[in-house]
């Protein structure tokens, strides 16, 4: 789960999580489409929240929080690493938040 605030790519720019709209809004999936928002759940949770640097962005997250990433990438090459994640050379698993390790390339969350 992301925490409120969290900002979310629309169709028509940055939203905060907790304003998007199902129905109406279309936000940007992992397939990097534009995809109309059906359902929006709401949890009142006393998860642990961490704070997790994707790219060059910091995500608060709970610790369930599943994000795909590359584990143990034989180079630290951004561009290399999308190649290959590309051409399938790298194979590509969904890892909770409280499981990430440093180096580990994120690839959506």
């Amino acid at each position: 789960c992301f925490i409120p605030e969290t900002k979310i790519l629309t169709k028509e720019g940055y939203k905060n999580i907790e304003n998007i709209e199902p129905g109406i809004d279309q936000v940007l999936t992992s397939s990097g489409e534009f995809k109309k928002v059906l359902e929006k759940k709401k949890y009142d949770h006393n998860d642990k929240i961490l704070s997790v640097l994707a790219g060059s962005k910091n995500v608060k997250v709970t610790e369930e929080h599943p994000f795909l990433v590359l584990r143990n990438a034989s180079t630290d090459d951004r561009e290399t690493l999308i190649e290959g994640i590309k051409s399938g050379i790298f194979d590509l698993e969904w890892i909770d938040a409280k499981d990430l390790k440093k180096g580990d390339f994120i690839v959506k969350n």
